[in-house]
């Protein structure tokens, strides 16, 4: 750094009497960049300090800028790095950029630490005021014409911005054309839901788990008596062999005995059903014929003719 080209703002601490705030007459200018540099002498009885082991650093507090004022910031600190000359006497700092970026009053400390030590102690303070040259006056005499870094910033807030409107617009369409769906799960599975974006469309799926089995309920009451049924139709079973059984009745005229219950009692074990004109006849009032599968009686006394 040419140490010639810094302004230097000198200030003389006396240890043993009051000492007031330094007033630095000439304006710092708006833009400015380690321009300046703030010097303080620590004398006790005119004699300087030791400052040997000692640290120092240097405070300077300015008005906030356009952009700043914008977030709601009315002023801004800036912490600076300080040289110590322990034999000297001397703490020196050099104001950088950020020291000149905002028009109005300026406000600097200068405190001294020792080795080790995150307490420290104030030993000289000074007042300046920053403003803007000529020419910026000329043009932006209100100084309403933010800097190259302020309209740069402006862009990029604006393109920042810009972005997150159409992020967002996609992600309303995407919410507008949602669609859910759900999907059974086993039973005693937890619940899901789950959010996936296909073709353009937000699907929402929700998991739900299928019912475990109950237990068997209790028995239910006896239900009351039903009414009482039509009677049923007598039923006359027909014999498929008929035939037969005309086939096997004697020939009229014949002895009742011969026509009687013998030939129907035999035809009744093979069919297991009767048919009303098989073996019909009565019991022959003299004897009785033998039916298939029993030996014959004998022949029973024709009945006189009537």
């Amino acid at each position: 750094m040419d140490m010639k080209r810094i302004f230097l703002i000198a200030q003389t601490v006396e240890m043993n009497a009051e000492n007031g705030v330094h007033r630095y007459e000439q304006p710092l200018e708006y833009g400015d960049g380690d321009a300046h540099m703030w010097q303080v002498s620590v004398r006790r009885n005119r004699q300087a300090v030791d400052l040997e082991g000692m640290t120092a650093k240097c405070f300077i507090t300015r008005a906030a800028n356009a952009s700043e004022r914008e977030e709601g910031v009315t002023s801004v600190t800036i912490p600076l790095e300080a040289d110590v000359i322990p034999a000297a006497g001397i703490v020196r700092c050099v104001l950088d950029a950020a020291c000149y970026a905002g028009v109005g009053a300026v406000k600097g400390i200068m405190r001294l630490y020792r080795a080790g030590s995150t307490e420290g102690v104030t030993v000289a303070r000074m007042h300046a005021r920053l403003e803007r040259n000529t020419a910026d006056a000329t043009y932006d005499p209100e100084g309403l014409i933010p800097s190259m870094d302020a309209l740069l910033a402006m862009v990029e807030t604006i393109e920042a911005a810009t972005q997150e409107a159409r992020d967002a617009a996609a992600e309303a369409t995407l919410w507008a054309n949602a669609t859910v769906k759900t999907v059974t799960l086993a039973p005693g599975s937890a619940a899901t839901v789950s959010i996936a974006d296909a073709n353009g469309v937000r699907v929402i799926t929700f998991g739900i788990p299928q019912g475990i089995q109950g237990p068997q309920g209790v028995q239910g009451p006896q239900g009351i008596q039903g009414p009482q049924g039509e009677p049923g139709k007598e039923r006359q079973l027909v014999c498929d062999q008929r035939a037969v059984c005309d086939a096997r009745r004697a020939p009229r005229g014949a002895p009742d005995g011969q026509r009687g219950r013998g030939l129907r009692r035999g035809h009744e074990r093979k069919q297991r059903g009767i048919h009303l004109g098989c073996g019909r006849g009565s019991l022959g009032q003299y004897g009785r014929a033998a039916g298939p599968g029993r030996a014959a009686g004998p022949a029973g006394i024709a009945r006189p003719a009537g």
